[in-house]
């Protein structure tokens, strides 16, 4: 009877003990996410859920919107010209979740809602990304935001006909 005990004792420790763990690697991955998503540096195809609500815990501290885009046109403004000359160049890498900010500051809605395809490369050095934002009950809508050869963001434009609208 005794190493009947010893044996479930030691099987409940070793499940207390992966609980544990696996709890400790939840709250890695919110931290992580927080972090990422408060510098800027969210890819959201690549993590899971305790990233994604880490992410969207630091959108909730900074208000909401995305950091990339100006107040006025997360109010419903229009962008104001001088937004891409002041600001540094984007290095490809960051291309994707700098127009996902973006679009999220043109929609008032979150990053979490804009999702992104590849970075697609013109023959004059020019880059683009897809963007679709998820408005809700407004469906989707796409977007496409162009930086010039350097890296400089350009603007981020509707591919919605508004004028058929």
């Amino acid at each position: 009877m005794k190493p009947t005990v010893f044996v479930l004792a030691n099987i409940l420790a070793l499940a207390i003990a992966g609980a544990a763990s696996a709890s400790t690697a939840s709250q890695r991955e919110y931290k992580r996410g927080y972090a990422d998503c408060a510098a800027g540096r969210y890819d959201q195809d690549r993590h899971g859920e305790s990233y994604k609500k880490g992410c969207r815990a630091a959108e909730d501290k900074q208000g909401g919107a995305g950091g990339n885009a100006s107040a006025g046109a997360a109010a419903g403004g229009s962008l104001p010209a001088s937004t891409s000359a002041a600001a540094k160049p984007v290095s490809p890498g960051n291309m994707k979740a700098y127009c996902r900010g973006d679009v999220a500051g043109l929609t008032a809605t979150k990053p979490y809602y804009v999702t992104t395809g590849r970075v697609v490369k013109a023959k004059n050095g020019a880059n683009s990304v897809k963007a679709t934002a998820d408005l809700g009950a407004q469906g989707k809508k796409p977007f496409e935001c162009e930086f010039d050869a350097r890296g400089n963001f350009l603007h981020s434009k509707s591919l919605v006909d508004e004028g058929r609208l």
